[in-house]
C-alpha cells in the first residue's frame, strides 16, 4: 500500500544524496504512517544542497520513504507561473498512490486533496496551523492581501473532509470546523520520546545563577516567531536584571543584531544557529532558565512543549494553541513588547521551582505512548478505506 504525503515543507540534500529537514520531519516521524502503509512518497519543496546538513539538520531519509520536490506555489506570482505544472505532477502522484495525507496549511496539500477527490482516493487531513495567522503576520503586504482567500480555501476544504487530525484540542477546531460526519482526532504532531522525572529533579537541583539565561527556538526567516518582540521586551529589563538571550534557529540574524544594537542590548543577544532535533535540542534547552515563545502565529508549538518537558518556566503569546499549554498569567498579547516585559517581570517574582513542576506535569499528555494510540486508530481507518477502494 502506497501513501502520498503532501506539504509545502522545504527539504535539503547532503553531498551523499540524503534528504534532511530543519526539524519537522526526522526519520522517526514517518513511522506513524509506515505502521499502516508499506511505502510513502513525500511531496515537498527543495531548498538546495546544504554542506552542513548532517550536523545542523535532522535526517529525513529512510527506507521506504521517497521524495518528490515541486516548484513553489505559495505566492500569487508563483501560482501563476508554476501551478499548472505542480497540478499535473500531483495528479500523477495521486493516481499512483492508494491513499493521501495532506498537511495543512499548504498549497501542495490543497491540490493533493483536490486530486484525491477527483480520482477517488481516500484522504486524511492533518491541520497543524492557521493559514490566516501565518500570512497576516508574515511581514509583507501581498501576504496580508492573500490571507482572507487562503483562509477561506482552507476552511472550505476542511469543512468537506471526512478524516481530520487536529494538533490542538480547541483552537484549530474552532477556526476550521469539521463536518458532523467527519472522523476527527486531536493529537499533537509533537512526540515526547524522552519524558521522565529525572529531568525535573536535575532542574530543581540547579543552584540559582546571577545571570538569567532566556531562550527561544524557531525558524525566524519570517517575522512571526516574534524575535523582535522578545528583544524589545528584554531591553526594558536590562536595568533590573543581568541576563543573556539565546536564539536557536535559522534566519536572517543581521536585522535582529541591528535591532539589539538599537535597543542597546547587542552584548546580551546570541544567535546559536540550528541543531538536529532530539537530544541536541534538549541539551540546549537544559542550559536555559526561562523559555520565551513570543510568536505572532502558531499551531501548537513543538519547541514550547519540549521546553515544558524539560521543566522550564515559560512565557508565551496568547496565539494559536498556546493557551492550551500555559495559564493565562504567563501569556502576553502577540507583538506587544510591553506586555511581554510585564509577564517576564511577573514570572521572575515567583517561585520558579513551582512553575517548573507545573509545566512538566502539564505536558505529560504529549508522551509518545498516549499520542501513538490515537494516531494508530486514525491512520488504520485511512488504510482500511484504501483497501476497500481496491476491492
Amino acid at each position: 500500500m502506497k501513501l502520498l504525503f503532501a506539504h509545502d515543507h522545504i527539504f535539503f540534500s547532503s553531498s551523499n544524496g540524503n534528504i534532511y529537514s530543519a526539524a519537522a520531519y526526522p526519520q522517526e516521524s514517518w513511522t506513524r504512517y509506515l505502521n499502516h502503509f508499506s511505502e510513502i512518497l513525500v511531496i515537498g519543496r527543495y531548498g538546495g544542497n546544504d554542506k552542513n546538513a548532517s550536523s545542523t539538520l535532522v535526517l529525513s531519509s529512510r527506507p521506504n520513504v521517497s521524495f518528490k520536490f515541486v516548484p513553489k506555489i505559495s505566492s500569487p506570482t508563483a501560482q501563476l507561473v508554476n501551478k499548472h505544472k505542480v497540478w499535473k505532477d500531483i495528479v500523477n502522484l495521486v493516481l499512483n498512490s492508494d491513499a493521501v495525507i495532506a498537511r495543512l496549511p499548504s498549497e501542495n496539500g490543497l491540490l493533493a486533496i483536490k486530486a484525491a477527490r477527483k480520482y477517488n482516493r481516500p484522504f486524511a487531513v492533518e491541520v497543524v496551523g492557521c493559514v490566516w495567522d501565518a500570512l497576516w503576520n508574515y511581514g509583507s503586504i501581498v501576504a496580508k492581501l492573500y490571507a482572507p482567500l487562503a483562509y477561506l480555501r482552507m476552511k472550505v476544504t476542511i469543512s468537506n473532509s471526512f478524516r481530520i487530525l487536529y494538533v490542538t484540542d480547541r483552537f484549530l477546531q474552532s477556526r476550521y470546523p469539521s463536518p458532523p460526519i467527519a472522523k476527527t482526532v486531536n493529537a499533537s504532531n509533537v512526540d515526547l520520546a524522552e519524558y521522565n522525572r529525572d529531568v525535573l529533579k536535575q532542574r530543581l537541583a540547579k543552584p540559582a545563577k546571577e545571570i538569567i539565561v532566556f531562550g527561544m527556538i524557531g525558524n525566524f526567516k519570517t517575522t512571526y516567531k516574534g524575535v523582535h518582540t522578545a528583544i524589545e521586551a528584554l531591553s526594558q529589563i536590562k536595568d533590573k536584571y543581568k541576563f543573556v538571550f539565546k536564539v536557536l534557529g535559522k534566519g536572517d540574524t543581521l536585522k535582529y543584531i541591528n535591532l539589539a544594537k538599537d535597543f542597546d542590548i547587542d552584548d546580551y543577544v546570541f544567535f546559536c544557529g540550528s541543531l538536529p532535533n532530539g537530544r541536541p535540542v534538549l541539551n540546549w534547552l537544559d542550559q536555559l532558565d526561562i523559555y520565551l515563545q513570543p510568536s505572532l502565529a502558531e499551531g501548537l508549538p513543538r519547541a514550547l512543549i519540549e521546553a515544558m518537558s524539560r521543566g522550564l518556566p515559560c512565557v508565551a503569546s496568547k496565539t494559536g494553541g498556546i493557551p492550551e499549554l500555559l495559564e493565562p498569567r504567563f501569556l502576553h498579547n502577540p507583538g506587544n513588547a510591553k506586555d511581554l516585559k510585564n509577564k517576564i517581570l511577573y514570572i521572575l517574582s515567583l517561585n520558579l521551582s513551582e512553575i517548573s513542576k507545573e509545566n512538566f506535569d502539564r505536558v505529560k499528555q504529549y508522551n509518545s505512548n498516549s499520542l501513538n494510540k490515537k494516531r494508530f486508530v486514525f491512520f488504520e481507518d485511512l488504510k482500511n478505506a484504501a483497501i476497500r477502494n481496491l476491492q
